[in-house]
């Protein structure tokens, strides 16, 4: 942690239904794989994200299966504020946590 702020690399797995995006299995029984940009994602944000540098990794193809259900795997980067306590420095503690907000 540096200035309050700490750089990770992470990897996220979102999940949703879309049905708008069922079909009857019958038809096809398995799982559909298409391009992440051809499909409707919920909005999210992380709430204590610093405003810098945000890097893109990677972003997987989305998967959907029958009933509508979607999963998207995202590698980002990210810079986030941390409570930094240099009171005890050089036996301090730093804590942080991540936020993630959903918008509607």
């Amino acid at each position: 942690i540096v200035e309050g702020k700490l750089e990770v690399s992470y990897w996220l797995k979102l999940n949703w239904l879309d049905r708008r995006l069922a079909w009857d299995p019958e038809v096809y029984d398995g799982l559909i794989t298409i391009d992440y940009t051809k499909v409707w994602r919920p909005p999210y944000y992380w709430q204590n994200k610093y405003h810098g540098r945000n890097l893109k990794l990677y972003e997987s193809p989305v998967s959907i299966n029958s009933s509508g259900h979607v999963t998207l795997v995202v590698n980002d980067q990210a810079t986030f504020l941390c409570d930094d306590d240099v009171v005890l420095f050089p036996y301090d503690s730093s804590e942080c946590s991540f936020t993630l907000v959903g918008e509607q």
